[in-house]
Order: C-alpha cells, then sequence, then structure tokens
C-alpha cells in the first residue's frame, strides 16, 4: 500500500513550515526554504487548517517588483466599439423591379376591396390613389391569402 500524501511530511518538517510561515512573506520563499513546491506548500496548508493545527496565514502571491510597475499615464485610446448589430424587421430597400408578365396575370378576376371573400387572392394591382386599383382575386388554397402565383412572387427568398 502507497504512503498516504500527509505521510510524506515528517514532523520536523511541518515545524519548519508552521516557523517559515510565521515568518516569511510569501509561499514562494517557504517553498524555496523548504526545496519543496509551491503548491505542495498550499496544499500541507490547507490540510493542517482543515485538523486545527494551524490558523490562517495572510501571504503576498506575487513578488513585490510587480506593485513597483505601474503604466504610464500615455494617450487614451478611445474604447473599442463593435460593429452595429445588424437590424431586424424591413431589408433594406431594393430597387424595384417589374415582375415579367406571366398568362396568370390576365386571367385575374380584378375584385374591389369590398368583393374580396375568405378565399381570394389579396395581391394589390395598381396604385392605391387611381380608379384602377383592385385586387387579383383568384381562388386561392387553404390558409393563404394570395393565389399560387403571387404566393410565389411574395415568398420567393432567391438570392438574398
Amino acid at each position: 500500500m502507497s504512503p498516504h500524501r500527509s505521510d510524506l511530511w515528517t514532523s520536523e518538517q511541518e515545524a519548519q513550515l508552521l516557523k517559515l510561515a510565521a515568518t516569511a512573506p510569501r509561499i514562494v520563499d517557504v517553498a524555496d526554504a523548504m526545496d519543496k513546491t509551491r503548491n505542495s506548500i498550499v496544499g500541507k496548508l490547507a490540510r493542517m487548517r482543515r485538523n486545527g493545527q494551524v490558523g490562517e496565514i495572510e501571504w503576498s502571491l506575487r513578488p513585490n517588483r510587480y506593485k513597483a510597475l505601474k503604466r504610464s499615464p500615455g494617450p487614451r485610446m478611445p474604447p473599442h466599439q463593435p460593429p452595429p448589430k445588424p437590424r431586424r424587421g424591413l431589408p433594406p430597400p431594393r430597387e424595384p423591379m417589374q415582375p415579367e408578365p406571366t398568362p396568370e396575370i390576365f386571367t385575374m378576376r380584378r375584385l374591389a376591396l369590398l368583393e374580396l371573400g375568405p378565399r381570394t387572392c389579396r395581391w394589390p394591382v395598381g396604385d392605391v390613389g387611381e380608379p384602377t386599383f383592385c385586387f387579383c382575386g383568384n381562388e386561392t388554397d387553404r390558409d393563404r391569402v394570395y393565389c399560387t402565383v403571387h404566393h410565389v412572387v411574395a415568398y420567393y427568398r432567391g438570392n438574398r
């Protein structure tokens, strides 16, 4: 059976550790004096603290030379700003494209607003202010607002 980690420390080493821990400013100094690693010192002190053999010890974990290093107050750069996030909602406006005439355009029923029923195409035709303005009026599939031809035109994704 292999020895437990706490068995690797002799009682003389534990006494030396307690003496050095009370006087040395840093864990690294204790580790160098005892010829052990910093982690072994930290681990042993933690086990001794758990067993009630030692109280809290304040350590300076960084060498003093780091405290002396300070940044010189040079010119400050503005904080980095990330690029603006793309807006959700409507895509940027594109140049209007004229759809190619198809045979279905000539077979539209051309209904006024009040003539539209629950299964008629609501595709607007013409300008709203003109007296010739109307809606396609062809029959739609179930749960759709446009006929098959206008549904393809309205929901075609193309190369976005």
